[in-house]
């Protein structure tokens, strides 16, 4: 994902991060389909799958905190899908166990296949 080989030299990592910001967050403030009760977490898939933002608003902090994660952030191998979904699961099995809300879950990857396996949620 440090390959600069995205239209306008940057880097696919930087590519990511520039649409998360810009497109998810920014866009949706700019048009006011922000919520106040949208909330976004964001976790790295690192070897123990690290949350990097925990349960955010969507507004301009949320926005700058994933710029932040753009200047500071670096990808260190292929990604380790399992630990990530676990977290991801936690974070939303507790988002879900205090109110009914609409879910959303992105893997975000270089296109790399690969094979995650069966995953068990219980």
């Amino acid at each position: 994902m440090r390959k600069t080989d995205v239209k306008g030299g940057a880097t696919r990592s930087d590519a990511v991060w520039l649409t998360l910001a810009c497109e998810f967050v920014a866009k949706r403030i700019q048009d006011r389909e922000a919520l106040d009760t949208d909330v976004v977490s964001v976790i790295s898939m690192s070897i123990e799958g690290t949350i990097s933002i925990d349960r955010q608003p969507t507004d301009w902090v949320l926005y700058n905190r994933i710029v932040d994660l753009l200047r500071s952030s670096e990808p260190h191998f292929d990604g380790n899908y399992l630990p990530s979904l676990r977290q991801a699961e936690s974070l939303l099995m507790h988002s879900t166990a205090k109110q009914h809300c609409a879910l959303t879950l992105s893997l975000l990857s270089d296109g790399k296949r690969v094979e995650l396996g069966h995953i068990r949620t219980s």
